[in-house]
């Protein structure tokens, strides 16, 4: 009888740390390296887009977005692009 009464709490016990380490398994640790990636033949991939982009990239770093914004615009759609790599290359991947 002593046997059966450890038995079913015993039981209990491995259920639940078996389950706790199936949810373990399941979720996943946060990371901390988002990668921006803008498809450039995509919608986030025209000039407007492009421009919004670095205005938000920007503010978010504490910088002023209007001599950027007025550079992109200095030139055609390649020149944006350039000019957007080079404040922003290191935080955003560009794919054509």
């Amino acid at each position: 009888m002593a046997s059966t009464r450890l038995t079913a709490p015993l039981t209990a016990l491995l259920t639940a740390l078996l389950a706790a380490q199936k949810l373990k398994n399941m979720i996943r640790k946060k990371t901390h390296d988002r990668e921006i990636i803008i498809d450039l033949t995509g919608p986030d991939g025209n000039a407007y887009s492009l421009m919004g982009y670095a205005t938000n990239l920007a503010m978010q770093l504490g910088i002023d977005p209007k001599p950027i914004i007025e550079d992109m615009k200095s030139g055609d759609y390649e020149n944006l692009v350039s000019v957007f790599d080079k404040h922003f290359g290191s935080f955003v991947t560009l794919e054509r």
